[in-house]
């Protein structure tokens, strides 16, 4: 079996690998966002995804969790970032 903190530790890595060569790589942001635990932890790198990836549907909706959960978010802003992730025709 995989230790699933041998597959975070990894995929931190590789996200930060990622972002010394390319700071703006919303995905790597985000990625490394998922695996620093809480949702407090998570916010600045998901904040920062969704920055860079307006668009990207995944990223609000990451966010919007996030939000949800954190203790520097707000229910209110959290739903927003959920409304942001579904297709308005943009």
């Amino acid at each position: 079996a995989v230790d699933p903190r041998s597959e975070k530790d990894l995929l931190l890595k590789a996200a930060q690998e990622i972002l010394t060569k390319d700071p703006t790589c919303a995905w790597a942001h985000a990625a490394r966002a998922g695996v620093l635990g809480s949702s407090d932890l998570q916010l600045a790198g998901l904040r920062k995804a969704v920055a860079l990836a307006p668009r990207t549907a995944w990223m609000h909706a990451f966010l919007g969790r996030a939000l949800r959960g954190a203790s520097k978010g707000s229910a209110r802003e959290g739903l927003q970032a959920l409304h942001d992730a579904l297709p308005h025709g943009h």
